[in-house]
């Protein structure tokens, strides 16, 4: 991945600026850094893209041209069936512009905020001519189905997320200690309660006894007598709310459900990556230079989204997660663990003599000191500072009025 590379846009280039929409692209040919035409319209469909060929390869041949670049905004997820069209006909090269530069940059034309299509299209076109691009990300083989893998992988995570702060947010109301019981509320024996006793008064007419073979039985013997005897303490001094248990217990039910759902997919999905992983020809998560651009590609597709600069791909560690963070389940994707560079040198007799407490003190007493002599020098009046000449000595030093030294001086 590129970010800004003119070698693409040489004499004799056809530019091509697409402002991407859903339904209808506009776009723009510049030729020379000049306009070539009005901007006209692309339908979102296979007779639209063909005629957008024809008509391509028509100026192609009117103006004489060499090559065509084939520029657009990364529009969300609109862009790629027109990018992935172009690319494959291998009539010309796709780039895209980031959206951030495309933003700051439509007043140049016309010195207005307006935003639309045509508009857009102008602006890319020229952003383009001018070497301001990166190529398109687009993937192929078993890393678009890694990536499909990861962006499902990175939803889910995001959804189990979502439905864990709301079961937390209705076990604070109805039984604020249930966390004090269970530290994971994910955990085999904090969902088996979560489904059959879900609420105080529903745990404390079970026997303790009863309570604890259940809980062995769900957790593989993990959890047994000491837990069960600290949940009915805990259900009996509860402080949670005792109205509307029907309607809570069946939505704390139903999120229970629904986290099963996405730990069992989330678990497949991770046993597909890996299988993927293993087709690519990488070893203990090590990626070839074809993986770094994958992992470049993913780092720019969440760029792009909120309309970050660009990174080039040197920028990507040689062994990192799919989704930039270590994965749970490490023996499955045989990712190894990165270690953290000791400091060396006057750092390290630093770190290694005082503690951080006492670096953030001895800073904090700078600074006052600091701060005291400034405030002095505000007060002391300009005219007693410069009739005063301090002398040095081996004794000391002492200071004299301008006068007094002028006197000793003539004497």
């Amino acid at each position: 991945m590129i970010t800004k590379d003119a070698k693409l846009i040489q004499p004799k280039t056809v530019v091509v600026g697409v402002g991407i929409a859903k339904r209808v692209h506009w776009a723009t040919v510049m030729y020379e850094g000049m306009p070539v035409g009005k901007a006209f319209a692309i339908r979102n469909t296979r007779e639209g893209f063909e005629n957008l060929l024809f008509t391509l390869n028509a100026l192609k041949q009117k103006l004489g041209a060499h090559s065509i670049v084939v520029g657009m905004e990364p529009t969300g997820h609109y862009f790629k069936p027109l990018a992935y069209f172009l690319a494959n006909t291998g009539m010309c090269q796709v780039v895209l512009v980031n959206p951030y530069h495309v933003n700051r940059s439509k007043e140049f034309d016309d010195n207005s905020l307006t935003k639309n299509d045509r508009k857009d299209a102008r602006v890319i076109a020229r952003l383009v001519s001018q070497g301001n691009y990166f190529f398109a990300p687009l993937n192929y083989g078993v890393w678009a189905e890694l990536r499909n893998s990861n962006a499902e992988r990175l939803q889910l995570i995001k959804k189990r997320w979502q439905l864990k702060n709301q079961l937390t947010t209705i076990l604070d109301q109805f039984f604020p200690e249930f966390a004090d019981v269970f530290k994971d509320i994910l955990g085999k024996g904090a969902i088996y309660i979560l489904t059959h006793y879900p609420f105080p008064a529903d745990i404390l007419e079970v026997e303790e006894q009863t309570l604890c073979e259940e809980l062995k039985e769900a957790t593989t013997n993990r959890v047994g007598q000491k837990r069960a005897r600290k949940l009915r303490e805990a259900a009996s001094h509860s402080i949670g709310i005792k109205e509307g248990l029907k309607g809570a217990r069946n939505q704390v039910y139903h999120l229970v459900e629904q986290l099963e759902l996405i730990q069992r997919q989330i678990k497949d999905v991770e046993i597909k990556m890996a299988e993927q992983i293993e087709e690519t020809g990488a070893k203990e998560g090590r990626l070839k230079s074809e993986g770094k651009q994958f992992w470049s590609a993913q780092r720019q597709d969440n760029r792009q989204q909120t309309g970050q600069a660009v990174t080039t791909a040197t920028d990507v560690p040689d062994s990192a997660g799919i989704s930039g963070q270590k994965p749970r389940d490490e023996e499955l994707l045989q990712i190894p663990d990165h270690k953290a560079r000791e400091p060396t040198g006057r750092k390290a007799s630093i770190n290694s003599g005082s503690s951080q407490d006492d670096q953030g003190n001895a800073r904090g007493m700078q600074k006052t000191r600091v701060l005291r002599w400034k405030q002095s020098r505000q007060r002391t009046p300009r005219r007693q500072i410069a009739g005063c000449i301090r002398q040095k000595s081996h004794s000391g030093s002492k200071r004299v009025s301008k006068d007094s030294s002028i006197r000793a001086a003539n004497g």
